[in-house]
Protein backbone atom coordinates (compact mmCIF):
# COMPACT_ATOMS: atom_id res chain seq x y z
CA UNK A 1 0.00 0.00 0.00
CA UNK A 2 2.78 2.66 0.83
CA UNK A 3 3.84 3.10 -3.11
CA UNK A 4 0.03 4.33 -3.35
CA UNK A 5 0.19 6.87 -0.43
CA UNK A 6 1.79 10.36 -0.39
CA UNK A 7 2.71 13.24 -2.07
CA UNK A 8 5.13 10.73 -4.36
CA UNK A 9 2.80 7.97 -4.08
CA UNK A 10 1.64 5.97 -7.54
CA UNK A 11 -1.64 7.79 -7.29
CA UNK A 12 -0.32 11.74 -7.32
CA UNK A 13 2.35 10.79 -9.66
CA UNK A 14 -0.45 9.79 -12.39
CA UNK A 15 -2.27 13.21 -11.73
CA UNK A 16 0.75 15.07 -12.06
CA UNK A 17 1.86 13.84 -15.65
CA UNK A 18 -2.26 13.93 -16.84
CA UNK A 19 -1.79 17.38 -16.02
CA UNK A 20 1.52 17.93 -17.62
CA UNK A 21 0.12 15.93 -20.70
CA UNK A 22 -3.14 17.95 -20.88
CA UNK A 23 -1.38 21.22 -20.70
CA UNK A 24 1.04 20.17 -23.28
CA UNK A 25 -1.42 18.81 -25.82
CA UNK A 26 -3.34 22.34 -25.42
CA UNK A 27 -0.35 24.56 -25.65
CA UNK A 28 1.72 22.54 -28.29
CA UNK A 29 -0.63 23.49 -31.49
CA UNK A 30 -0.13 26.94 -30.87
CA UNK A 31 3.93 26.57 -29.78
CA UNK A 32 4.31 24.23 -33.12
CA UNK A 33 2.64 26.71 -35.27
CA UNK A 34 4.49 29.13 -33.96
CA UNK A 35 7.93 27.38 -34.21
CA UNK A 36 7.49 26.24 -37.65
CA UNK A 37 5.50 29.36 -39.22
CA UNK A 38 3.25 26.81 -40.89
CA UNK A 39 -0.12 24.62 -39.59
CA UNK A 40 0.97 22.55 -42.68
CA UNK A 41 3.99 20.56 -41.75
CA UNK A 42 3.54 16.92 -40.62
CA UNK A 43 5.94 16.60 -37.98
CA UNK A 44 4.03 19.02 -35.49
CA UNK A 45 1.00 16.96 -36.39
CA UNK A 46 3.12 13.55 -35.56
CA UNK A 47 3.93 14.92 -32.26
CA UNK A 48 0.46 16.11 -31.22
CA UNK A 49 -0.97 12.89 -32.46
CA UNK A 50 1.75 10.55 -30.25
CA UNK A 51 1.18 12.99 -27.10
CA UNK A 52 -2.71 12.33 -27.99
CA UNK A 53 -1.96 8.75 -27.43
CA UNK A 54 0.16 8.90 -24.77
CA UNK A 55 -2.47 10.74 -22.63
CA UNK A 56 -5.17 7.58 -23.83
CA UNK A 57 -2.70 5.21 -22.35
CA UNK A 58 -2.12 7.32 -19.04
CA UNK A 59 -5.87 7.66 -18.96
CA UNK A 60 -6.53 3.94 -19.40
CA UNK A 61 -3.87 3.18 -16.47
CA UNK A 62 -6.01 5.72 -14.35
CA UNK A 63 -8.99 3.64 -15.26
CA UNK A 64 -7.22 0.57 -14.17
CA UNK A 65 -5.43 2.27 -11.36
CA UNK A 66 -9.16 3.24 -9.86
CA UNK A 67 -12.06 1.69 -11.24
CA UNK A 68 -11.05 -1.80 -11.76
CA UNK A 69 -12.23 -3.09 -7.61
CA UNK A 70 -10.47 -4.50 -4.58
CA UNK A 71 -8.66 -7.82 -6.73
CA UNK A 72 -6.44 -7.78 -9.68
CA UNK A 73 -3.46 -5.52 -10.74
CA UNK A 74 -2.24 -2.25 -9.79
CA UNK A 75 -5.39 -1.56 -8.12
CA UNK A 76 -5.40 0.97 -5.07
CA UNK A 77 -6.05 -0.77 -1.97
CA UNK A 78 -9.26 0.11 0.49
CA UNK A 79 -7.49 1.64 2.68
CA UNK A 80 -6.12 4.44 0.53
CA UNK A 81 -9.39 5.08 -1.41
CA UNK A 82 -11.17 5.22 1.85
CA UNK A 83 -8.66 7.76 3.34
CA UNK A 84 -7.68 5.90 6.01
CA UNK A 85 -4.19 6.12 4.93
CA UNK A 86 -4.39 10.01 5.04
CA UNK A 87 -5.77 12.35 2.15
CA UNK A 88 -7.49 10.37 -0.62
CA UNK A 89 -8.15 13.62 -2.54
CA UNK A 90 -6.00 12.34 -5.35
CA UNK A 91 -7.60 9.32 -5.14
CA UNK A 92 -11.18 10.83 -6.25
CA UNK A 93 -9.51 13.17 -8.75
CA UNK A 94 -7.94 10.69 -10.57
CA UNK A 95 -11.27 8.74 -10.50
CA UNK A 96 -13.45 11.58 -10.98
CA UNK A 97 -11.16 12.51 -14.59
CA UNK A 98 -11.49 8.83 -15.47
CA UNK A 99 -15.40 8.41 -15.26
CA UNK A 100 -15.24 11.72 -17.07
CA UNK A 101 -13.25 10.62 -19.56
CA UNK A 102 -15.03 7.39 -20.11
CA UNK A 103 -18.43 9.21 -20.41
CA UNK A 104 -16.69 11.22 -23.19
CA UNK A 105 -15.19 8.19 -25.08
CA UNK A 106 -18.79 7.13 -25.32
CA UNK A 107 -20.55 9.53 -26.25
CA UNK A 108 -18.14 10.54 -29.19
CA UNK A 109 -18.62 7.05 -30.30
CA UNK A 110 -22.13 7.25 -30.06
CA UNK A 111 -22.02 10.38 -32.25
CA UNK A 112 -19.56 9.18 -34.70
CA UNK A 113 -21.30 6.02 -35.17
CA UNK A 114 -24.76 8.35 -35.75
CA UNK A 115 -22.93 10.68 -38.29
CA UNK A 116 -21.74 7.24 -40.10
CA UNK A 117 -25.43 6.18 -40.24
CA UNK A 118 -26.19 8.98 -41.88
CA UNK A 119 -23.71 9.67 -44.03
CA UNK A 120 -23.61 6.37 -45.29
CA UNK A 121 -28.15 7.02 -45.73
CA UNK A 122 -26.83 9.95 -48.29
CA UNK A 123 -24.12 8.16 -50.26
CA UNK A 124 -26.94 5.36 -50.67
CA UNK A 125 -30.11 8.06 -51.58
CA UNK A 126 -27.38 9.46 -53.87
CA UNK A 127 -26.35 6.01 -55.63
CA UNK A 128 -30.20 5.60 -55.79
CA UNK A 129 -30.90 8.95 -57.15
CA UNK A 130 -28.01 8.28 -59.89
CA UNK A 131 -29.59 4.72 -60.99
CA UNK A 132 -32.64 6.26 -60.96
CA UNK A 133 -31.51 9.06 -63.57
CA UNK A 134 -29.99 6.43 -65.64
CA UNK A 135 -32.93 3.90 -66.49
CA UNK A 136 -34.79 7.20 -66.93
CA UNK A 137 -32.51 8.08 -69.92
CA UNK A 138 -32.39 4.38 -70.64
CA UNK A 139 -36.24 4.44 -71.01
CA UNK A 140 -36.09 7.80 -72.82
CA UNK A 141 -33.71 6.43 -75.47
CA UNK A 142 -36.02 3.12 -75.93
CA UNK A 143 -38.59 5.13 -76.57
CA UNK A 144 -37.52 7.68 -78.75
Amino acid sequence: GPEYVGEKGLVVMWCYVQGFLAITILGSRPLFRTLCGSHRKAWPVGIGYALSMLQTVWFVCGCILTLAGDEGFGMVPPGCRKGEWGDNTAYWVVRDICIVWIGMVCLTAIVTWVIGCQQLWWVRAAWLRARQKKLWRQQAQERG
